[in-house]
């Protein structure tokens, strides 16, 4: 788990200095998401911020935002066929690290967004800067299992891993959202992008939003949608087995929070065969 987050100055009215200390001071608020490293990269109005829980490739070659000269990368999450993508389309680029971090960032600079959003398998949230094309990507897994929220106001347009990192932007008041209230209260849940506070949304599963740099415009969409298939012929205990390996990509040991009901019991069950 790291924390990504990001803000946009729509009308430049802060220099470098006071944007990084914005954004330092929402990385601030979602420390406990990483720790490990701490990075800030600012690039005309944007600056993008990151925190690192180091889970694979722990050196320092892995911290980030990954900066090149066509893209900015902060991203958070796992994808569990990395290695088979960068074999099959980054063998001719240098990549400094065997992370999945890495392999996203040749992936990027490789394939169209959409292509590598299609092709990559795992849980992930990440904001991807195109330097030459001025716009930013923010992108959310196929099933919302991480967190990306957005804020826009006529000042700025700023994201987080998590909402109590909006506490760090310049006048931004926290109101409830009344109209999604009742809904909350009902299912424990706000279908759709609004939250239970007002002018916050998130990104839901499957989507990306794309946000011009030049038109401090942005529209979102959707690239995955999911569909029921048929699994009659599938072995459950082959999947599920092979759901949970996956699920241990790690450069670190690996522990099991163990509640003693079916689920967990089964998740360590496999974990340890």
């Amino acid at each position: 788990m790291c924390g990504i987050v990001g803000f946009i100055d729509k009308k430049s009215n802060t220099d470098v200095k006071r944007r990084e200390e914005i954004v330092r001071g929402m990385l601030d608020l979602i420390r406990h998401r990483g720790g490990d490293a701490t990075g800030v990269v600012t690039h005309d109005n944007i600056t993008i911020g990151h925190t690192r829980l180091a889970i694979v490739d722990v050196t320092h070659n892995a911290d980030q935002p990954y900066e090149s000269d066509d893209y900015i990368l902060s991203y958070n999450g796992e994808i569990y066929n990395h290695d088979v993508l960068r074999n099959q389309y980054c063998v001719d680029r240098t990549i400094q690290s065997p992370s999945d971090t890495a392999t996203l960032f040749a992936l990027l600079h490789t394939l169209p967004i959409e292509d590598v959003l299609r092709m990559i398998d795992g849980m992930y949230a990440f904001s991807v800067l195109d330097v030459k094309n001025r716009t930013v990507f923010l992108a959310l897994d196929k099933m919302a299992i991480k967190p990306l929220y957005y804020v826009d106001t006529s000042e700025y347009f700023a994201w987080a891993s998590e909402i109590k990192a909006f506490k760090a932007l310049p006048g931004f008041v926290f109101r409830m959202n009344r109209e999604v209230l009742f809904e909350h209260l009902v299912f424990r849940y706000i279908f759709g992008k609004p939250t239970l506070l007002e002018n916050v949304f998130k990104i839901q599963s499957g989507t990306y939003l794309n946000y011009s740099l030049d038109s401090g415009t942005f529209y979102a969409k959707k690239y995955f949608e999911l569909t029921k298939g048929d699994s009659s012929n599938e072995n459950t205990e082959e999947v599920l087995c092979e759901s949970v390996k996956r699920n241990l990509m790690s450069d670190e040991p690996v522990g099991v929070q163990l509640s003693g009901g079916l689920d967990s019991s089964l998740v360590s069950y496999f974990a340890q065969i």
